[in-house]
């Protein structure tokens, strides 16, 4: 059986995505504020106060930098507690699939390394809702001021090599836009 993934992403087209379709995935995976809005199985985010500002509508687990961890013990240490409520996977404990030498950080973004996450659960087939990566919305629909297109050509170069990297694994990855 092919392991399915669908990971919501930050962009409108996250919309797509319906809670009556999530029975066709062995697991889903939440990318900043969505899990605020669907179940899921996972939390990716790169940004400390995403755990800060963010209230899950379940209990996903973690795919977080060991960063984001440090960052949330210097701004908020009151908030770090919760995190022992959480299952954690750290983004560095993690083997990489092969990625070509010279892509620049895979997990510069937070809609990324839900990609890599998603390998690393097993993925066969990947359906990515609301990667638009255009625009200037964030996943709650307000302009945001990393949204931009100069910060898109730099996610969508990384995205392609992510991408690319686990082609050459047989794993395919479907980008799901209006």
């Amino acid at each position: 059986m092919t392991k399915r993934i669908a990971i919501i992403s930050n962009g409108p087209s996250a919309w797509m995505f319906s809670d009556a379709r999530r029975e066709d995935y062995d697991a889903v995976i939440g990318v900043n504020g969505r899990v605020a809005r669907f179940v899921c199985d996972w939390w990716c985010f790169v940004d400390w106060s995403t755990f800060a500002e963010v209230k899950p509508i379940n209990h996903p687990k973690l795919f977080i930098a060991q960063n984001a961890i440090d960052k949330l013990h210097s701004f908020v240490p009151e908030r770090v507690g919760e995190l022992t409520n959480y299952e954690l996977l750290i983004q560095n404990q993690i083997t990489l699939p092969p990625f070509p030498d010279n892509m620049p950080k895979w997990n510069s973004y937070s809609g990324l390394p839900a990609l890599v996450l998603a390998w690393h659960l097993g993925a066969k087939e990947i359906h990515v809702f609301g990667a638009d990566m255009s625009g200037n919305l964030d996943h709650d629909g307000l302009p945001g001021a990393s949204r931009h297109e100069v910060r898109w050509n730099r996610e969508l170069a990384i995205w392609f090599q992510i991408t690319q990297a686990l082609r050459n694994l047989n794993v395919m990855v479907w980008r799901i836009l209006p």
